[in-house]
């Protein structure tokens, strides 16, 4: 469940957020993927007020593990889809609607940390220029098939619960660099 107070003029304002989340029948990694889903409620945005709280529920099921997002997935879908209801009622651009919230240099991010610079804005603007967002739907391809444009964002945090980068040396004296 997410609720967010936004202004006429589409601030953000205030953003609770409430996750059931079905553990199985142990607790095992489940606690630490509602921690994460709860702090991922706000996504890449400004808010003032944040309020979130979860709860696990044991079912008669096997274990619930983390894979590939670690509770992010699901919760930015809700908060995402909310965001372009919000968008649709204010008659605002939904694109426009996140670059008036989104975080910038110097904001608080999760668990206090600062941001001292991101390229969060930088990169919306390309990929909104870049796909012919503001030409509207695209024409039918040659096919007949019509393509279709959606936007989201997602926030993440490497290094929150442990972060690692692996950097080899090939034989060719390239260099492979592996990182969350």
């Amino acid at each position: 469940r997410v609720k967010t107070g936004v202004k006429n003029d589409g601030t953000f304002v205030a953003r609770e957020l409430e996750v059931l989340l079905d553990c199985g029948a142990f607790g095992d990694d489940s606690p630490g993927v509602l921690g994460f889903a709860l702090l991922c409620g706000r996504g890449p945005y400004r808010f003032a007020h944040v309020r979130s709280h979860g709860q696990l529920v044991y079912t008669n099921k096997l274990r619930f593990g983390a894979f590939r997002g670690f509770g992010n997935p699901q919760v930015s879908f809700a908060t995402e889809s909310q965001i372009d209801e919000i968008a649709a009622r204010l008659a605002m651009d939904p694109i426009e609607l996140r670059l008036k919230n989104i975080i910038r240099d110097d904001d608080v991010w999760f668990g206090g940390q600062v941001l001292h610079s991101n390229g969060l804005r930088e990169c919306i603007e390309k990929a909104r220029d870049a796909s012919g967002w503001r030409n509207g739907a695209p024409a039918p391809s040659s096919s007949g098939r019509r393509r279709a444009l959606g936007f989201a964002l997602a926030g993440q945090q490497s290094g929150l619960l442990g972060t690692g980068a692996i950097v080899r040396l090939l034989e060719d004296g390239t260099l492979v660099l592996n990182v969350g």
